[in-house]
């Protein structure tokens, strides 16, 4: 670590001092030897050893969208069971003000980005292109749905759960 990178800092909670936390980002001030370093804690100078330090790396912020296709991308599947018979109407429409958009996702790669062999005779070559056309379903990046097996989620319980949706960090 060197002077002028952000680290952060394991610390005690304030409930219970035996544990630890991270807390920071906070600067490296000086090093004093390969093993401590002072840091600056919002304005108060304080010496900590290396193992109680760790380095932080801030993330590049990027507008990455579904729609650039030299960038990947992740996709976030998010689901929201509410049971309108046990709920107010009020709840009910606290719940879609906090519905996550997720991207669209839109292919990448199709059937016309697999190469043909070109030694290959023509009628053979049309043999392939209406097999690729027959499963065009298939080939493609975008994940899709099978009904070749299925599953039963068993309960412990029948009684409902209830929680709201929580936000996720989307990349769009």
């Amino acid at each position: 670590m060197k002077v002028g990178q952000k680290v952060l800092v394991l610390l005690p909670t304030k409930a219970n001092k035996l544990l630890m936390h991270w807390k920071g980002p906070f600067s490296i001030v000086e090093k004093i030897s390969d093993l401590d370093y002072r840091i600056d804690m919002r304005g108060k100078l304080k010496m900590f050893h290396v193992n109680m330090l760790k380095l932080y790396v801030v993330r590049e912020q990027t507008n990455v969208c579904v729609s650039a296709p030299d960038h990947k991308v992740s996709f976030v599947a998010t689901v929201s069971v509410i049971d309108l018979e046990n709920e107010d109407t009020d709840d009910v429409d606290n719940y879609e003000s906090e519905l996550i958009e997720t991207p669209v996702a839109v292919a990448k790669e199709t059937l016309r980005d697999v190469h043909i062999n070109e030694a290959l005779k023509a009628n053979e070559t049309v043999k392939v292109q209406c097999l690729l056309d027959k499963f065009s379903h298939v080939l493609t990046d975008i994940p899709g749905r099978t009904n070749v097996l299925q599953h039963d989620i068993k309960l412990t319980s029948d009684d409902p759960v209830r929680f709201k949706p929580y936000p996720y960090h989307m990349l769009c």
